[in-house]
């Protein structure tokens, strides 16, 4: 089953699409799908999304919710700059299975470019996708800092900012590394990944599955954090980067298994 919802509305506006594989687990997404709207949808008026989830037939133990349940609340999200596209097959494709499958949706469409997230990222402040927009180029992936509660998955890689617009902070990185929540994908770069990667034949995840492909490895990746009162990058500490200053929050980790605990990708 796929549902389509689309709005006239939305012809001529920047078309960026949203990428988002699911599992069923009604606490986490009504939390999550509601920061979405406010931060992404309702924060980039001027910005027409697509918002492509795949609904998995698969629930951990430690959650609630159904096929139905899930469904609603994405698509709740249709709006007047926003179309929903939702795929439920009553099987399960995987984390792998759905990135892939994610991706030659949004290669298909008619946006430009994507981003991805977890089922489990609360959007924590207004993304600027339109400001954003302005600078994406294929020379360079742009990331969107994410976090946990008790540390920030930015450690290992920010060195220093070099740049801020109007509170929007782009920092440089120590190396290139791809992380699946908040990188941006333009179209040609997503083409290139899937016509390398094997998300099938592995025992890794699609994380470690796109970073090793030679077209992601060549690319240099800025990340972009939200300044608050204060943006200081620290030398040491379990958040380099201030909690606040990050776009995203996983919300599943510390609180229920992950699919990195499970191992269980495909």
């Amino acid at each position: 089953m796929i549902k389509h919802f689309q709005n006239e509305k939305m012809e001529n506006y920047m078309k960026f699409a949203i990428c988002i594989p699911s599992m069923l687990d009604i606490e986490i997404i009504s939390q999550s799908a509601l920061s979405i709207r406010k931060n992404i949808i309702e924060a980039n008026p001027e910005v027409s999304f697509v918002l492509f989830t795949n609904v998995d037939n698969f629930r951990q133990e430690d959650c609630e919710g159904d096929a139905d349940d899930i469904i609603s609340l994405y698509s709740s999200l249709e709006s007047d700059n926003c179309q929903v596209d939702i795929t439920y097959t009553g099987e399960r494709k995987g984390y792998n299975g759905a990135t892939k499958y994610l991706l030659t949706r949004f290669t298909n469409s008619d946006c430009e470019h994507c981003v991805f997230y977890d089922d489990d990222h609360e959007i924590l402040n207004p993304i600027p996708i339109e400001k954003i927009y302005k600078i994406l180029s294929d020379g360079n992936v742009y990331h969107l800092g994410n976090t946990y509660s008790k540390c920030s998955s930015e450690n290992p890689f920010v060195v220093k900012k070099i740049k801020n617009d109007d509170k929007v902070i782009f920092v440089e990185n120590n190396r290139n590394f791809y992380t699946y929540p908040g990188t941006i994908f333009s179209k040609s770069l997503a083409l290139n990944v899937l016509a390398e990667a094997d998300f099938f034949n592995t025992s890794d995840n699609a994380e470690d599955v796109i970073a090793k492909t030679s077209a992601f490895k060549e690319k240099n990746i800025i990340s972009i954090f939200h300044e608050r009162d204060k943006f200081d990058i620290a030398e040491h500490g379990d958040f380099r980067i201030p909690l606040d200053c990050h776009y995203s929050l996983d919300l599943r980790r510390y609180r229920r298994k992950t699919c990195s605990d499970v191992g269980n990708y495909n």
